[in-house]
């Protein structure tokens, strides 16, 4: 029927300022998981980004302002609601393409994994590791498949987002469409 078929859809986009996130995304994402929460839906998410959007300028100040981030970006809400959703709903994460830092971690709360073969996954990406004095590293070097996928922190490993959106239904005991 038709609430057996309803999930939430959350989507990042690489060519969309780098997948990143900011502070109305978090308020976004609050919402979302408000949502999934009350109407009891899986939730799916593609994780491609960035991860926080450094130098978020005028709503990044006004976040600070009115106490909607701080400490990092730790204060923010949703860090809070997604891990309630937990055992609640399922939680699907999709990579495709690079996944760094928030996003990364997004990804990680998800009870499963499914990515395709040009993944690149790390909770941090080539600034934030050259940042800490690390090295200079290109973003196909961090979190490449043949790490990834036999240290356990891919679930499926995938050819492609056909193939990830298919192993979603699969995983929930439905067709895909």
């Amino acid at each position: 029927g038709e609430s057996h078929s309803r999930i939430a859809t959350i989507a990042y986009d690489y060519s969309v300022l780098a997948g990143t996130q900011g502070v109305m995304n978090h308020k976004l994402l609050d919402r979302m998981f408000r949502v999934c929460d009350r109407m009891q839906l899986p939730l799916v998410l593609f994780s491609e980004g960035g991860g926080g959007r450094a130098g978020g300028g005028s709503r990044m100040e006004y976040g600070v302002r009115q106490g909607i981030i701080g400490g990092g970006g730790l204060k923010i809400s949703s860090w809070t609601l997604l891990g309630k959703l937990s055992g609640r709903v399922p939680l699907i994460g999709i990579n495709s393409g690079f996944c760094f830092a928030g996003n990364a971690a997004l990804l990680g709360c998800c009870d499963v994994i499914i990515a395709t073969a040009n993944s690149n996954i790390g909770m941090g990406g080539p600034a934030m590791i050259e940042g800490g004095g690390l090295g200079v590293y290109r973003a196909e070097q961090v979190g490449p498949m043949s790490v990834q996928v036999p240290n356990g922190v891919v679930d499926i490993a995938v050819a492609d987002e056909v193939e990830a959106v298919a192993d979603i239904a699969s995983f929930l005991g439905r067709e895909a469409t």
